[in-house]
């Protein structure tokens, strides 16, 4: 299934389930978002991959926190949020659902009087159990509610994924975005290399859906300095399912961040914390743990993981990706040829399917042909392909499995899972092999403190 479908699918929490959990490949594709999972500096590439763990009990702990932001759970007591949220903005809103997430997850974690970690705990735990205990026929949205049950299953499992990114890349630093004003400045940086490529047809509807994918999320109103002029995006462009964390920009609170992941859906994973600190969400205390670690390794093989992506259904496996390609789908042209790809296939008013395709293809090649890799990759070329998007949409980034906990647990998160995304996407799980635990990491959670007994925990 391409990961295009999975959004379409999925796009709310369900994305980050159908990926932590699913042990199936990355694609880069037609959204340009989709291709940043590492900073724009890429270095070093033909030096090693990187094997990156997920602390799945971040992904729980996340939604509740998601949800408890959300607003959409009126009946547990949201009035304490709505008033602290109206004290930061100063605002009078009557309705929470209404309000941007961006705007509503930070005030939700800025203390201000009686509003402190204690507080925020207590409110995210009666959101916690009011939800998962039925909301006594009071809730306003089951999405949440739903959400949250399938997700208890994967607590206490974590999510191996071996990438082919360098070793010099696998760090904190080396995948994520530090702050908003990077991601504003990257996605100008994205937008500029379109606007500034006369292969690449240029029309109002392309330009406009571009830019709305690539700042979807800021809601400050600040003009961003682009070529041709400014934009501005609209602040009235609200998420009204506020599970849904799928986009570009996100709120400052919720930085540094994997990028991709946002964009499949992992926006409760934020910010991204090392270490192994528990997650702990209690009438007296709100801890957000560890959620991500790093190790770097000379191969995905190595760890005894595939040279290709996970099979899911019937989809059969992409083989991981050469450095080469995947250099250019991470570098500023691959990703404004993405975004164009995207974007042209969803403007409307008449304008997609062969015309768009072409377009999307001569607007590649273009930016293939001006992106030499470098001579450590062995210099040359890029040939010319048949696609629209990076090597055609085939680049295969990561491998995944899980460990964790014991089988059946495991296979308790895929049950949850599947009844989150009702459309049976994770058939097929696997677990990590016992070699893969060179590259796990152990997290302060229950069933993710040690590892000697590979994949169970």
């Amino acid at each position: 299934m391409k990961l295009k479908s999975i959004l379409k699918n999925t796009i709310a929490i369900g994305a980050i389930v159908s990926i932590a959990v699913n042990c199936k490949p990355d694609k880069i594709e037609e959204n340009a978002l989709l291709g940043i999972l590492v900073s724009r500096t890429i270095s070093n590439l033909a030096s090693g991959n990187c094997a990156i763990s997920i602390n799945n009990t971040a992904l729980y702990t996340g939604a509740a926190v998601s949800v408890a932001v959300g607003g959409s759970l009126d009946g547990a007591g949201a009035n304490d949020f709505r008033t602290h949220y109206n004290a930061v903005t100063g605002k009078s809103i009557t309705n929470l659902a209404t309000e941007p997430y961006n705007a509503k997850y930070d005030a939700f974690f800025t203390d201000l009087g009686t509003w402190n970690d204690a507080k925020r705990a207590s409110y995210t735990n009666t959101i916690v159990v009011f939800a998962e205990g039925g909301c006594g026929g009071a809730c306003t949205a089951t999405a949440p509610r739903t959400t949250l049950l399938g997700l208890k299953g994967i607590r206490g499992t974590g999510s191996l994924a071996c990438a082919r990114i360098p070793r010099a890349q696998c760090s904190l630093a080396g995948t994520t975005t530090a702050n908003r004003a990077t991601d504003i400045t990257n996605a100008a940086n994205v937008y500029n290399a379109y606007a500034n490529n006369p292969d690449c047809r240029k029309t109002n509807l392309i330009a406009n859906t571009m830019l709305n994918n690539l700042f979807k999320g800021d809601t400050t109103g600040t003009a961003i300095a682009i070529s041709g002029g400014t934009f501005t995006n609209p602040t009235s462009n609200t998420d009204t399912n506020q599970l849904n964390t799928n986009q570009a920009i996100l709120g400052e609170k919720m930085y540094p961040k994997f990028g991709s992941l946002v964009t499949l859906g992992f926006g409760t994973l934020m910010p991204v914390k090392v270490g192994t600190e528990a997650h702990s969400v209690t009438s007296s205390s709100l801890v957000l743990g560890a959620n991500i670690a790093y190790t770097q390794v000379d191969s995905c093989e190595a760890i005894g993981l595939p040279s290709t992506g996970f099979t899911a259904n019937t989809t059969t496996p992409l083989p991981l990706t050469s450095t080469r390609e995947i250099a250019y789908a991470l570098s500023t042209n691959g990703l404004a040829a993405s975004a164009f790809n995207s974007a042209a296939g969803n403007t409307g008013s008449g304008y997609f399917g062969t015309q768009a395709g072409e377009d999307a293809k001569i607007c590649n090649n273009s930016f293939r042909a001006n992106s030499p890799p470098s001579l450590s990759l062995g210099g040359g070329k890029l040939p010319e392909i048949n696609g629209g998007a990076g090597d055609g949409g085939q680049t295969g980034l990561l491998t995944v499995c899980t460990y964790g906990s014991t089988s059946a647990t495991r296979n308790t998160a895929t049950t949850g899972a599947n009844a989150v995304l009702g459309t049976g996407a994770l058939a097929g799980l696997a677990e990590c092999p016992a070699a893969a635990s060179a590259g796990a990491a152990k997290f302060g959670d229950t069933g993710l403190t040690n590892l000697s007994n590979f994949p169970n925990d």
